[in-house]
């Protein structure tokens, strides 16, 4: 049997075993990134269209959308998302990840370092199932391997592919669109640079033509209908810490793999050294070009407000560090005798290969994915009698919970996952106003607005307080809401996160007895369905 295809049988059994072991999402439904991407596939599972906000009753996706369509596709012969989410999608990914990464390899290097490439992907990082992790394993490779074959020969079939690649990207992770970008501006002017004439722009643009229609599915009607603006700027606020200084860090060292990963740094280091002293064509210009235009992207966005995107540049490392750590193979087997160094190298990739998997099953986070799923029978309940567009209403945290288990609509959101393009700060002052003001007319008129169809509560309510900036003081006070002033952080998960001065109020709903009905209710975990006037007669 062919060695590539025993090493990704190996790499395969390995990751679904640990899979296996699961009963869960590997993550906190409160908060957790994979349940987040799980309730947009359940939504587009469910109905919703892939171009409408997967959170909200209106609105337009702010997500791009093509992991989560490929997860409800593979849910409509599972018959259900979440194990898909759970079961499906890491050896998915990895068996896209060894595809790419092999064909990447062989192009770059010979068929002996090519055998090995399947072990490459699980060495250096586990396929959790995530968008970025889709992206940056699969189209991210994919893209490269597009690139190497376009600076080969700049057909038009190999442009086309070259902007296929650049697409897929690109509707899976928003860092697609940019990173790539950056890569291909930074190769058109390495032409331009080396050609000393314009026309050298030509032969990139059968790319762009490619790639820019088939982005527009997803950037359209962010640039067109919302025209960029973000009430709610997370992009500016979470990794708000993230300096130039920071991220030059970063880009010095991406190569640099920490704790038992070292001796896969010392393998990227040698390929660093033969791209450096060779220059092999077109691996040199690839390295160089990536990392100058990623550099100036990065620093770009940082002046500009954005570090969140500089710092999610870092997702690029894992298809640089494939073609270092391949190069690197390539070096050592011509200094040291071939087969030798072949079992050594393959050796080290398989043990590695078993400490991705021990570390990511170590994570505190992951480690919930080896108990029951908590919210089995509330995630039945809605499923069966609820639809995709009913919205509920609750806290923060909790409204994360409920989108993430069933793809229904929320009106509040933690912020740091919720749409930048809806107003979440003046969504939470109209709720602290219906929850908590003077008038019951206009309690009743705002969950109205906002379609608000039941009112869910549980243990988080009370630990997890509605907020806004302290701007809306007067709104609030007018309408019978006192402004009790506290420093909050914008991302409760993170310590360094920014702080704003907020009004801040506690998520109660004693106000809207007369008009709630419980539909659901087990342990601490109570939903009720509104009853308003015009449905049940006055109160």
């Amino acid at each position: 049997m062919n060695r590539g295809l025993l090493y990704a049988i190996f790499s395969v059994l390995l990751t679904m075993v640990f899979v296996g072991s699961l009963k869960s999402i590997p993550g906190p439904p409160y908060g957790g990134d994979l349940y987040f991407h799980n309730g947009i596939a359940e939504a587009i599972f469910h109905g919703t269209s892939v171009f409408r906000d997967p959170t909200n009753y209106e609105g337009y996706a702010f997500y791009p959308w093509l992991y989560h369509s490929i997860v409800a596709l593979f849910g409509h012969v599972a018959g259900g998302v979440m194990p898909v989410t759970v079961y499906v999608m890491p050896v998915f990914i990895l068996l896209l990840s060894m595809i790419t990464v092999y064909f990447l390899v062989g192009e770059l290097t010979t068929e002996s370092v090519a055998m090995l490439a399947p072990l490459l992907p699980l060495a250096l990082h586990f396929p959790d199932p995530h968008p970025h992790t889709l992206m940056l394993m699969v189209f991210i490779s994919l893209f490269y391997f597009a690139l190497v074959r376009y600076l080969k020969a700049p057909s038009t079939r190999n442009g086309i592919f070259l902007g296929i690649s650049w697409a897929l990207a690109g509707l899976t992770h928003v860092l697609g669109t940019f990173g790539i970008g950056a890569v291909i501006l930074s190769n058109v002017a390495w032409d331009v640079g080396r050609n000393r004439e314009l026309s050298a722009i030509k032969r990139w643009i059968t790319p762009f033509l490619v790639a820019i229609p088939l982005l527009l599915l997803y950037w359209g009607p962010l640039l067109f209908v919302y025209h960029a603006r973000t009430p709610n700027p997370y992009q500016s606020l979470v990794w708000a810490h993230y300096t130039i200084v920071s991220f030059t860090a970063d880009m010095v060292t991406f190569f640099v793999s920490y704790s038992w990963r070292g001796m896969l740094s010392l393998l990227a280091l040698a390929g660093l050294y033969v791209v450096v002293k060779t220059r092999p064509y077109p691996a040199f210009r690839i390295v160089v070009s990536s990392l100058l235009g990623m550099y100036a992207a990065g620093i770009v966005f940082i002046l500009l407000g954005n570090p969140l995107i500089a710092k999610k540049l870092s997702l690029y490392f894992f298809t640089l560090d494939v073609i270092l750590v391949s190069l690197g193979i390539t070096y050592l087997i011509s200094k040291f005798p071939q087969r030798k160094s072949l079992a050594v190298v393959t050796a080290i990739l398989l043990v590695f290969s078993g400490a991705t998997v021990v570390e990511f099953a170590s994570s505190l986070w992951v480690q919930i994915g080896f108990h029951e799923f908590p919210f089995e029978s509330l995630q039945a309940w809605l499923l069966e009698n609820t639809d995709v567009n009913d919205v509920i209403l609750s806290n923060y945290e909790a409204s994360f919970m409920l989108f993430s288990i069933s793809g229904r609509k929320t009106v509040l959101f933690r912020r740091t996952h919720a749409s930048p393009f809806v107003d979440y700060d003046k969504r939470s002052a109209d709720i602290m106003v219906a929850l908590l003001g003077n008038n019951s007319t206009k309690a009743l008129q705002i969950l109205e607005k906002y379609h608000v169809k039941y009112i869910y509560v549980d243990k988080t309510t009370s630990s997890d307080p509605l907020w806004v900036p302290v701007s809306y003081k007067d709104y609030l006070e007018g309408n019978g809401v006192p402004c009790h002033v506290e420093w909050v952080r914008y991302d409760p998960a993170d310590p360094s996160s920014v702080k704003i001065e907020a009004c801040v109020a506690q998520f109660n709903i004693s106000r809207l007895t007369p008009y709630l009905r419980e539909t659901f209710k087990k342990g601490n975990s109570v939903l009720f369905r509104i009853c308003y006037p015009d449905e049940c007669g006055e109160s």
